[in-house]
C-alpha cells in the first residue's frame, strides 16, 4: 500500500487530470491547481513543494512507517515542515471504470495494475487557513491539539 503511494507520485506523481465521473468534481491535478496553486488560495501548495512531494512522502514513511487510514480506507499523510506550515496528502484507490463506460477501448496492457491503482485526490497545506490545520492521525497531535480536543468533546 504505501509503496503504491510512493509509485503514484513517481509516476508523475499520478495527477490525472481528475474529474470524478459520478459527481464532477475535481481531484488530482485540476484540483490541486484549480484550488491550491495561487499564493493567496487557501490551502496553497508552492510548485516547489508540489514537485518535491515524493521527497516528503518517503521522510513521513521513514519516520512514521504507514500513513493514517480514515474510516472510509482513504490514506493521509500529514506533516509539518521547519516553517511550522502542515500539509496533508489525500491518497485514495482509483474506481474501477470500464473501457466501455470511457467510450473506448485499449488493450488490457495500457490499463494500470492494481498495485498502482492508487490516485491522489488532494495535496494542500495549513496557509490561509482562519485556524492552522489539525492533523487527522491521532499519533501526530500536539499535546495542544489533543487538549483542545478534549475541552471541545467535553471528555
Amino acid at each position: 500500500m504505501i509503496k503504491e503511494d510512493l509509485n503514484s507520485i513517481e509516476k508523475t506523481l499520478r495527477l490525472s487530470k481528475g474529474k470524478h465521473i459520478d459527481e464532477k468534481k475535481g481531484y488530482g491535478a485540476n484540483h490541486i491547481t484549480a484550488r491550491h496553486s495561487n499564493p493567496k488560495d487557501l490551502g496553497y501548495v508552492s510548485q516547489n513543494e508540489l514537485l518535491n512531494l515524493g521527497n516528503s512522502v518517503r521522510e513521513y514513511i521513514k519516520e512514521h512507517k504507514e500513513p493514517f487510514i480514515d474510516k472510509n480506507g482513504i490514506r493521509i499523510y500529514e506533516w509539518q515542515d521547519k516553517q511550522g506550515i502542515r500539509f496533508r496528502l489525500v491518497v485514495g484507490q482509483r474506481k474501477e471504470v470500464s473501457s466501455k463506460e470511457l467510450g473506448f477501448t485499449y488493450p488490457p496492457s495500457y490499463y494500470p495494475k492494481p498495485s498502482t491503482s492508487g490516485r491522489i485526490i488532494t495535496f494542500y497545506s495549513d496557509r490561509n487557513l482562519k485556524q492552522r490545520m489539525e492533523f487527522k492521525n491521532p499519533k501526530l497531535k500536539s499535546p495542544i491539539d489533543k487538549l483542545k480536543d478534549k475541552f471541545v468533546k467535553g471528555a
